[in-house]
Formats: C-alpha cells, structure tokens, sequence
C-alpha cells in the first residue's frame, strides 16, 4: 500500500460503501498519521492500538454467575456486516493532536466486515 492510499479511501474518494457514507459525515479530515499498529483479533476479546487510539473489548457477562455471555446482532441486509457480537468496550480510549475520546465501558461490536465497490 502507498502512503496516498488511505488519503483516497477515507475521503470516499475511491468509491464504495461504507467510505462513501463516513466521508460525508467528517466536516475536518486530519492525516492521515503512519504510525505503528498492534491488532489481535480474539472475537469479543479483540485489541487494537494504533499512536493515541487503544481499544480492548470484553465479552458481556452474567451478573450472577460471572459466566461470558455471546450476544450477537443480526443484521440480513446490513450496510457493512451481517452478525455482528456485541460487547463492551473495557477500553476505548483516543488522545491524538489534543483531542480526548474516551468511551470505555460503552457497547461495541465486532463483526467480519463485508462491503465492496459495486
């Protein structure tokens, strides 16, 4: 991948669901930044850490037993995905260029992304 890449594609540029429809909601486009990125994709249990952005999910759990609960939203003509688990955030923090995002603790989803540019 060149380093023009990611300029075309979260521009929406390029063409394609779900570019188009997230470029049209950002009024100001920073970077974009080459940084190192750490990712493992575990299901509900994935992290993610890329310069100032860290996220970990959790698995929801039972509050009287503790036990992992899998929870999952089904979606048959879903725009990016179609079974999506649904999680929480144990931590979904972003500090880049003085701007503070923290949303720890708040749902989330992982799911196998499925879009193209037709």
């Amino acid at each position: 991948m060149t380093r023009q890449a990611p300029s075309s594609y979260h521009t929406g540029q390029d063409g394609g669901q779900p570019f188009e429809i997230l470029a049209a909601t950002i009024a100001d486009i920073k970077g974009p930044f080459f940084v190192p990125v750490s990712f493992s994709l575990n299901g509900t249990k994935s992290r993610m850490a890329a310069g100032g952005i860290e996220v970990e999910l959790a698995p929801f759990t039972n509050p009287v037993t503790g036990d992992e609960q899998e929870v999952h939203t089904v979606l048959p003509a879903g725009l990016v995905w179609r079974d999506g688990n649904l999680c929480t955030s144990a931590r979904n923090v972003a500090n880049t260029e003085g701007n503070l995002f923290d949303w720890t603790g708040k749902n989330a989803y992982v799911a196998a992304v499925q879009w193209s540019n037709e």
